[in-house]
């Protein structure tokens, strides 16, 4: 018996970061979410969300992140953090981490 191989999938860790606090003028502290992904056939995006910038290093930031899917499986961390534009206050959003046909 053949086994079917499973579709596309992005898995999260944490599912969700919330309540970044911001000050106007200074971006807020960053979160990491490792993003894991398997059987793929496009990147993985991470696009833009109001309010909110990624990076892979910590260090250098974007309002939009392509991840390389790679052969099979795999994973990296993602940094999350409040832009220096935002407003200040409390900052929350589900940032939408997409390729195509794959689940999350």
């Amino acid at each position: 018996m053949r086994i079917p191989a499973s579709g596309p999938t992005i898995t999260l860790n944490p599912i969700f970061v919330n309540n970044f606090s911001n000050v106007t003028g200074t971006a807020s502290a960053a979160q990491s979410v490792t993003v894991a992904w398997a059987n793929l056939t496009t990147n993985v995006s991470v696009n833009a969300l109001s309010n909110f910038e990624y990076s892979y290093d910590g260090t250098t930031y974007a309002s939009s992140l392509s991840i390389p899917k790679g052969p099979g499986s795999g994973d990296t961390l993602v940094y999350i953090r409040g832009t220096a534009a935002a407003t200040t206050g409390t900052h929350t959003g589900n940032v939408p981490f997409s390729s195509t046909g794959a689940t999350t």
